[in-house]
């Protein structure tokens, strides 16, 4: 890759203003900048020079087409371009779409040349690391790999090693139909998990149930468990508080099909599997 497609940052955002104030902010770092006034002029631009960007920043509100509906339409495309997102409202929570996609960082608006350059570098440098990540791939652990039956320990350290992990799991998780993901199904015996049930999408660190209330009977399915399916009682609704991957404290409020995908993930994390509500199932395998 040549140096300059290397640093080379699709800009996209409504305001026409914005774009040069960032070339001339980042001129002197030797980056390359090319304009995108919203969503579909940003996915021109991408279709006809794909291999040359390093790098999109895109606002997240945007008329027409939001920045998380970019990043969609880019991950439909193929791209593996990072993204990183900016906003005027940083503290609120991530569109469900932009979390579904495992983005996370967000560049607050307005911001200085330092802090520009700063975030552009950290969110190279984290897919850089899930790039390495995905080289040395995740492997699934299946029945009776004994490290489905450890307990996890905790997580104590938010850095840029847990932001591509959670990463790679939401990658892994996605790639093998799964709605659930956690650490020891990928041989990482910490505390951490992934879920989609295709409305909400997040990664739980060191989580833990704090309240839990009625009974629902679903049958489940397991990625370690292939081919085996349990008809497991759970609760209807649970409280979980844990840590995102970025270290900041999260609670959550779930029911249905969330709620369940929770628990069966620290199941997980305590080394019980959905064979253990079964004994019968549990003698085949």
């Amino acid at each position: 890759m040549s140096g300059l497609s290397s640093r080379h940052v699709l800009v996209v955002d409504d305001e026409p203003e914005l774009c040069p104030v960032i070339r001339k902010a980042l001129r002197s770092y030797d980056y390359h900048i090319t304009c995108a006034k919203n969503g579909y002029d940003a996915l021109r631009l991408y279709d006809q020079e794909r291999d040359s960007f390093s790098l999109i920043l895109t606002d997240i509100n945007m008329p027409g087409m939001s920045g998380c509906e970019l990043a969609l339409d880019l991950k439909a495309r193929g791209s593996r371009i990072p993204i990183l997102l900016m906003s005027d409202d940083c503290i609120q929570p991530l569109p469900i779409k932009c979390r579904s996609l495992g983005l996370s960082g967000c560049l607050a608006k307005p911001f200085t040349p330092d802090k520009l350059r700063h975030a552009l570098d950290e969110t190279s440098r984290m897919a850089n690391r899930v790039c390495e990540s995905t080289a040395k791939a995740l492997n699934l652990r299946v029945y009776p790999d004994p490290i489905l039956r450890e307990y996890c320990t905790p997580i104590s350290t938010y850095d840029s090693d847990l932001q591509a992990l959670s990463e790679q799991m939401f990658i892994f998780m996605r790639e093998n139909c799964g709605v659930g993901l956690a650490g020891p199904q990928v041989g990482i015996i910490e505390r951490i998990i992934v879920a989609d049930d295709s409305e909400t999408a997040l990664c739980l660190v060191n989580p833990e149930i704090i309240s839990a209330s009625g009974t629902e009977r679903m049958v489940e399915g397991c990625l370690s468990l292939p081919g085996v399916q349990v008809d497991v009682a759970r609760n209807a609704h649970v409280g979980v508080i844990g840590k995102r991957q970025d270290g900041k404290r999260i609670s959550i409020e779930a029911d249905g099909l969330l709620a369940r995908i929770l628990q069966h993930e620290i199941d997980h994390l305590n080394g019980t599997l959905i064979c253990d509500y079964d004994p019968v199932s549990k003698m085949y395998l």
